[in-house]
């Protein structure tokens, strides 16, 4: 029998989001939402412009070419020139760095996790190591077991990341993955939270 793919999270996030809405009770306020790489579900404002300027002062070969605006363009190459940058991208590094420290120090510190440093990219990829109890009860589920883990950190800490399956892992191994572009303050509360689920998980499937 086909098992079940990621596009069930996706349908039970908009329930819960619904019955959120009607008031039905959880143990978390909302669904945070990490799964697409979508900044803003995550919390962070439109910041077109800017994050089009940090793109071109990451990767300065854009400012030579069409690709992004004028104004773009000439803003990153004015901050460039003065090997500084502006208030608003600054922030956005400063929360960039923020995070992938965090993420990486918290995660590697929870038992069936582990995390490699994020370099230069929005998503963090980490490797579960699951109990077998939890690979046998997601087997049962007709899930793959990271997927299981997915949809159990979603029902249970309203946390929305994506399964590794999806992303080519090595046979035999299993990951999440999930964008790091969200507010410091809300990286701390996903932390949190996943670390809280993470630790009653692993203790249920020992």
């Amino acid at each position: 029998m086909k098992k079940l793919d990621s596009t069930v999270l996706a349908r039970r996030a908009n329930q819960i989001k619904e019955e959120l809405r009607q008031k039905l009770r959880k143990p978390y306020k909302q669904v945070i939402d990490l799964y697409w790489g979508d900044p803003h579900a995550a919390g962070v404002k439109p910041l077109s412009f800017v994050r089009q300027v940090l793109a071109a002062c990451l990767y300065p070969d854009l400012v030579n070419s069409n690709t992004l605006p004028v104004d773009v363009r000439q803003r990153a190459q004015r901050l460039l020139g003065e090997c500084a940058g502006g208030s608003e991208t600054q922030h956005i590094k400063t929360m960039m760095v923020h995070n992938v420290k965090r993420v990486f120090e918290v995660l590697n510190s929870l038992p069936g996790f582990s995390c490699q440093p994020v370099e230069g990219g929005a998503f963090a990829f980490p490797r579960l190591h699951l109990p077998p109890k939890a690979i046998q009860k997601a087997k049962e589920m007709e899930m793959e077991p990271d997927l299981f883990y997915c949809m159990r950190l979603l029902e249970e800490a309203g946390v929305l990341v994506k399964p590794g399956m999806e992303n080519g892992p090595k046979e035999g191994t299993h990951h999440i993955r999930f964008c790091i572009m969200t507010p410091e303050e809300t990286m701390e509360e996903i932390l949190s939270s996943m670390s809280s689920f993470h630790t009653q998980f692993m203790k249920d499937f020992s």
